[in-house]
């Protein structure tokens, strides 16, 4: 007979949410690392070694 295995979809789609997840995860922490960086360049609180 002919069986549907769901188990290799059900794996692919939480591969591609934590994919998806981690992805949005790091442009977050890239934005807010933007953000601060301008704050202390603002504040003159940046060396030059960043």
């Amino acid at each position: 007979g002919f069986r549907i295995d769901l188990y290799p979809q059900r794996e692919e789609e939480a591969v591609s949410d934590y994919l998806r997840s981690r992805d949005s995860l790091c442009l977050d922490l890239g934005k807010k690392r933007q953000r601060l960086m301008k704050f202390l360049l603002k504040k003159g609180n940046v060396s030059s070694a960043t």
